[in-house]
């Protein structure tokens, strides 16, 4: 195919999706947005002074729709001398859901590690009984948003990105017909924990400008979204426990790995995070 011909079934495709989104939002949904960084390195097999290998830092970005509705209720108003601490006590109902939660996760536990504690699964449920359990049984609906082509380590590209986000924004609310919503609209924003400290940072520099478009104020909050915690704790697992120069000596993961010749564990959990999640769990 001409590259002609690959760009118009992108353009194509993209402009598929859209549409798909914009027909939620006119059904009156609501959704937030999640963002993280996309490296790319392009490895060349003919490697010259100027034609080397390269790496591209893009940000990939999705639409999730809420699957539970919540309307806002009236403003909690609180006394003069602070919010008082009976508002932040559990009810008699809110303790009775609490302490059946524990035993249902506790029974789980003990079925999994105690073999006399087997017949448990008859008696527990598999879900925990609440009252969005209808909602959240069904699958969650994720629209995939154009890959932007800036790079998120520098303010300029998160003030970029975000400039994209708004654009896309009114787009959808004027097609879907909600443009009357865009005044007090607020879209909450995921990423990790450094995504959100530079997306934040980026957002301040607008905070003296005219318009809420341009003050980003329909993306917020800011949420942090725990996207790699696994990862950084394996890394610290193997930091700890994986020393490659033990491998002769027994009773170390170093030593099992090859003795169950899994070769491609190198203690890179970014690279091999399969691999290493069964070796430390399983």
């Amino acid at each position: 195919m001409s590259e002609s011909s690959k760009r118009k079934i992108v353009k194509e495709f993209g402009e598929q999706l859209e549409e798909k989104l914009i027909k939620d939002m006119s059904d009156g949904n609501t959704g937030k947005i999640n963002g993280d960084n996309l490296d790319i390195r392009v490895h060349t097999n003919d490697i010259r002074m100027s034609n080397k290998d390269r790496d591209y830092h893009f940000f990939a970005s999705n639409f999730v729709l809420d699957r539970i509705h919540v309307d806002k209720g009236p403003a909690l108003i609180l006394e003069p001398e602070g919010p008082k601490l009976e508002l932040f006590w559990p009810n008699d109902n809110e303790i009775k859901a609490y302490r059946n939660s524990l035993k249902i996760l506790l029974g789980r536990i003990m079925i999994k590690y105690m073999p006399e504690f087997k017949w448990f699964e008859k008696i527990l449920p598999d879900h925990i009984d609440h009252p969005h359990k209808e909602a959240m049984s069904k699958k969650s609906i994720v629209h995939m948003l154009p890959l932007s082509l800036n790079n998120e380590c520098s303010y300029d590209g998160c003030v970029r990105i975000m400039d994209e986000y708004i654009e896309m924004i009114n787009r959808w609310y004027r097609k879907a017909g909600r443009a009357a919503e865009l005044d007090k609209l607020q879209i909450p924003f995921g990423g990790d924990q450094l995504t959100r400290i530079r997306f934040q940072g980026a957002k301040a520099l607008r905070a003296g400008a005219h318009t809420p478009q341009e003050r980003f104020d329909h993306l917020y909050p800011m949420i942090i979204e725990l996207f790699h915690t696994l990862q950084d704790f394996l890394e610290k697992l193997c930091k700890r426990f994986l020393s490659l120069a033990n491998s002769k000596e027994q009773g170390t993961l170093a030593n099992l790995k090859i003795i169950i010749q899994w070769t491609n564990v190198n203690g890179k959990v970014k690279s091999r995070f399969k691999v290493i999640f069964k070796l430390l769990y399983d």
